[in-house]
């Protein structure tokens, strides 16, 4: 004989826990009866994003049934044995990273052998994919003396590398997998070198860096810029002179051609800052470079510029400068400031802070070292 029997308090679970209807049918009345009884009635959604979360199934059954599920990343948290009229409860695990964003997919088979199998289908997108990248590299050239060479990665995976020639190219202490520092030894054969970096990103197409190096031969011009007529005594016979000058006249934005080497231009951060001049007169001939205002040396083609040293006229006139590569260290007693470092591609930025009180930066004459 068969019977019905209403349950209205399943209905008030389902709303409860946020659960979804399965199908369209406006009527709130599950029926069980004799008959043979497993359906899905509502769930609590079947997408899922990289996190991962509880899935519930209400299942609706008057028979003993199995849970099936075709994946490892999905969990049953409760076997049961018997025939219920319950939530089924799983874990979908993390999926962190992936080669693509595109979901992977499993399912959630309830079956039994007295009705036809249920299927819920569950989809889920990885937070993040695939991904190796260089970010950053020191240099493009290194002298012929040899240095370091810095290379910034982003990456989501496992990498390794390897380096073209491991007899001049070796990784150097400081180095961990965002951060790999290489030592490049002097170059002491005949001949420019090239040296290569290649990186080889797991289940991603490999990454290289190239960089050059000079041999010594070909390295160690110098040449020197005097101002306002000042008269260098040194040993480098390569002099470049800037004379003309007066204390009213500003040299912002001129730009000073330095022979084979590169050009140099002092441009104000702000329109009302000092000019900057060429200043002929009293017994120390100077340039007298304006604070607010930055000074820029722009390489010429093939050239490298390794080594930069300011003459000033006394130690209160050496100034700090912020850099934006190398560095540069300012020695009051010798009244210079020094600038090491690698440039070719890229200008070399120099910023200007008074070193004591209103004191601007009066440079008598600059020692340029470069390799080509």
């Amino acid at each position: 004989m068969k019977y019905h029997k209403y349950i209205c308090m399943l209905m008030a679970a389902m709303a409860a826990v946020g659960f979804t209807s399965c199908d369209d049918d406006d009527d709130n009345v599950i029926v069980i009866n004799d008959d043979p009884v497993l359906d899905i009635v509502a769930s609590t959604g079947n997408k899922f994003d990289g996190e991962g979360g509880t899935l519930q199934i209400l299942v609706n059954s008057n028979l003993d049934y199995d849970v099936v599920i075709d994946a490892d990343w999905i969990v049953r948290q409760v076997a049961r044995s018997a025939a219920v009229n319950d939530v089924e409860t799983f874990q979908v695990m993390p999926y962190p990273i992936a080669k693509d964003m595109t979901p992977r997919t499993a399912t959630v088979t309830i079956t039994s052998p007295d009705a036809e199998p249920l299927v819920y289908t569950v989809e889920q997108t990885p937070q993040d994919i695939y991904r190796f990248e260089v970010t950053g590299v020191s240099a493009s050239y290194i002298s012929s003396s040899g240095g370091t060479l810095t290379v910034s990665i982003s990456s989501t995976v496992d990498y390794t590398y390897d380096v073209s020639d491991a007899s001049w190219i070796s990784e150097a202490e400081g180095s961990n997998s965002d951060t790999r520092v290489f030592t490049i030894a002097a170059n002491d054969t005949e001949s420019n070198r090239t040296g290569y970096i290649t990186f080889h990103p797991t289940d991603l197409p490999d990454e290289s860096v190239e960089f050059a190096q000079n041999s010594m031969s070909n390295a160690g011009n110098e040449i020197v810029v005097t101002f306002a007529g000042y008269v260098y005594t040194g040993d480098i016979e390569n002099v470049v002179e800037y004379k003309d000058g007066s204390t009213s006249t500003s040299v912002n934005d001129q730009i000073f051609d330095v022979g084979n080497a590169c050009s140099f231009v002092f441009t104000k951060n702000d329109p009302s800052a000092a000019i900057t001049y060429i200043n002929p007169a009293g017994s120390k001939p100077h340039l007298q470079w304006g604070k607010n205002s930055t000074l820029a040396f722009i390489p010429k083609d093939g050239v490298t510029l390794t080594k930069i040293v300011f003459h000033c006229t006394t130690g209160n006139y050496v100034g700090i400068m912020s850099v934006s590569e190398g560095e540069c260290v300012r020695d009051s007693k010798a009244m210079t400031a020094t600038w090491t470092g690698n440039a070719s591609l890229d200008d070399v930025y120099f910023g200007y802070e008074s070193s004591s009180g209103t004191y601007s930066m009066r440079i008598m004459y600059m020692e340029i070292t470069y390799d080509m």
